[in-house]
């Protein structure tokens, strides 16, 4: 299978774009006139930061004991089976929220979006484990050995498109591949991503956190939510494959609480390119 990814498209352009921006100097003009400015919108910023979070963190208790209730299912924790792989990875994936949710504190975008990366990475193992056929890729898994993304993509892709009630082609896989793209970016450092480490008042790199902070507040929903969706979605599909209907109604009402929001690599695209242009 192969992906027709539009990341790159105008990527040059929009790049090109935030420098000229940059170079007009119109921020770093303003920060001179209004000396307090850079760091009273940081504080605004990050007051609006912790009021998005805390919906998040007073539902982290009941998310973790979704997972660990996972545990009842493992005799051992060194089982070397698909429900045991499912629970070391939905752990780590929690770990790596946990982790998330305190940089998101101190604007810590750039490392937000990489954990974030992982995190899904994370998920769609789980996922892939738990489908029939997999049996392989589990063995060479507990071997130590890495099991390409690209596999969980095409597999989602296949499952999703060959429901009964499905009368479509839904691009699955090259909607994932784009989003990954998108993650990429801040993975590899690319020129582009780091332009969200330069702060504009003082024309530095952003040791203070002011973009760091006005970043993580703008890309909030695109990374951090849909991350806790992502999460609560597979732990959904785990409790289905369990066949334990009591957690899959706790797990739609977390979801109800949150809105419920998957974003797709448009919005988190849009999201990213609102202030790159």
């Amino acid at each position: 299978m192969k992906s027709i990814s539009k990341l790159n498209i105008g990527l040059e352009d929009r790049t090109i774009k935030r420098v000229n921006k940059l170079k007009t100097r119109d921020a770093y003009r303003y920060f001179l006139t209004n000396l307090a400015y850079p760091q009273d919108e940081k504080l605004a910023t990050k007051y609006k930061v912790s009021k998005s979070l805390k919906l998040i963190e007073n539902k982290l208790p009941e998310i973790k004991d979704i997972i660990r209730s996972i545990k009842k299912y493992i005799p051992h924790i060194w089982d070397q089976n698909a429900i045991t792989a499912v629970y070391l990875l939905l752990g780590k994936t929690y770990s790596n929220l946990e982790t998330i949710l305190s940089l998101a504190k101190g604007g810590h975008n750039l490392e937000i979006v990489e954990i974030a990366r992982a995190a899904h990475e994370s998920l769609d193992l789980a996922f892939l484990f738990l489908e029939d056929g997999q049996e392989k890729r589990l063995e060479n898994w507990y071997k130590g050995k890495i099991i390409n993304n690209k596999k969980a993509r095409e597999l989602l892709h296949r499952i999703i498109n060959t429901e009964k009630n499905s009368k479509v082609n839904l691009p699955i896989y090259d909607t994932k591949t784009d989003i990954y793209g998108i993650y990429s970016l801040y993975t590899h450092s690319s020129y582009s991503a780091l332009l969200d480490s330069v702060d504009v008042f003082h024309e530095d790199f952003d040791y203070d956190r002011i973009a760091g902070m006005h970043y993580t507040l703008r890309y909030f929903d695109a990374i951090i939510i849909n991350l806790v969706t992502s999460l609560l979605l597979e732990l959904k599909n785990v409790y289905v494959k369990l066949k334990n209907l009591e957690k899959i109604q706790e797990i739609d009402n977390l979801l109800n609480i949150l809105g419920n929001h998957k974003a797709t690599p448009e919005e988190i695209k849009e999201i990213f390119d609102k202030y790159n242009k």
